[in-house]
């Protein structure tokens, strides 16, 4: 009997770890209305025409021109879920130490083709009420900015299978 309590323990604890590692509290997602953005090259900023959004953030606690100069591999995520139906987001909180001038110069170092959202007033996580260990999160939202998936894709593969099911 009590082998049996452990077991449907441990399994309860296997499905629903992942999930409880990044959470937004809103309901409808509020994106930061900023002056300052860097990367895009030759892009609009952004159409919102798309069924849905991709919105990626990263926090403060992470090393942002760290990060800046990985963003280049988004483009492989990018390519595989495609743009027909989804418009994508970055959203960077930077350390108050980190010009733009600097995070302009790290990002266009490593070619990243989209631009991204610099909130250095906390902003987006704030008022979304975002929960993350890793200081990322990854949301997926409709059109009209309802939330229809969160996690981190780096820490969570399976949120990424789960998010081209959604869109196909």
């Amino acid at each position: 009997m009590k082998q049996t309590i452990l077991i449907l323990c441990f399994l309860a604890v296997s499905f629903c770890g992942c999930n409880s590692r990044s959470s937004v509290q809103a309901e409808t997602l509020v994106l930061p209305e900023s002056d300052v953005y860097i990367g895009g090259y030759g892009e609009e900023l952004f159409t919102w025409d798309k069924p849905y959004r991709w919105v990626h953030w990263d926090d403060s606690r992470l090393c942002s021109t760290c990060l800046l100069k990985q963003y280049y591999l988004w483009d492989e995520l990018i390519d595989s879920l495609g743009t027909d139906s989804i418009d994508y987001i970055f959203i960077l909180e930077p350390r108050e130490d980190y010009s733009e001038k600097t995070l302009s110069s790290v990002l266009n170092e490593n070619y990243f083709s989209h631009p991204i959202i610099i909130d250095r007033s906390g902003f987006f996580d704030i008022r979304n009420g975002i929960k993350t260990v890793s200081g990322s999160i990854d949301i997926l939202t409709d059109r009209s900015g309802k939330i229809v998936l969160v996690g981190d894709l780096r820490n969570d593969y399976k949120f990424y299978q789960r998010v081209k099911r959604k869109i196909s």
